[in-house]
């Protein structure tokens, strides 16, 4: 019985999207809400596309966004911006930051 009321009360947690519908179908509904998420990745893989649509979506339902790279260069996120239509600069400062440790600085 305590192993069913554990369940119950996991389900119950409030989850966010990832912005990809076939990951969240994975993870049950999406990535647990009130935890940072630190993406580790090896050079070559598509971490950022994720870390992006998962930074857009969260941006778009009101919730806050860091992304701190050693990889990619400032242009980076412009670059998203572009390909995938959405404006980041009404975000910044309030809900999103771009932390450069590419070059040690800020955007």
């Amino acid at each position: 019985m305590k192993f069913i009321k554990k369940i119950k009360a996991l389900l119950k947690i409030k989850k966010v999207s990832t912005g990809i519908k076939e990951l969240d179908d994975l993870l049950g509904g999406g990535i647990l809400t009130g935890h940072a998420i630190l993406i580790e990745k090896d050079a070559g893989t598509k971490a950022g596309l994720f870390s992006s649509l998962f930074i857009k979506k969260c941006l778009q339902d009101g919730m806050k966004a860091c992304y701190f790279t050693t990889d990619k260069e400032p242009g980076f996120m412009q670059r998203v911006e572009e390909y995938y239509k959405f404006n980041l600069s009404k975000y910044e400062s309030k809900s999103f930051e771009f932390i450069d440790g590419f070059h040690g600085g800020h955007l």
